[in-house]
């Protein structure tokens, strides 16, 4: 697991997400998708299945900076 350390008050961040898309009480974590999207007819776009990493973000405790990363180990 990867430390991160905030750069203003050289604390280790908390590890969460921000849910992308909510829906009653699904929540799906947001996620980052190599190239261009597809666009399809009534504006739904396409992504490749390949190159995609869950994004998470980390908050600082003291300053509540937030840092995301789309980290190939998640």
């Amino acid at each position: 697991m990867r430390e991160v350390i905030c750069h203003d008050c050289d604390v280790a961040m908390s590890k969460g997400f921000m849910p992308e898309h909510v829906t009653g009480l699904i929540q799906q974590q947001t996620r980052w998708y190599d190239g261009e999207p597809t666009a399809r007819r009534m504006g739904t776009a396409i992504f490749s299945r390949q190159g995609v990493y869950l994004v998470t973000t980390y908050r600082c405790p003291d300053c509540g900076q937030l840092k995301s990363y789309a980290d190939p180990e998640e």
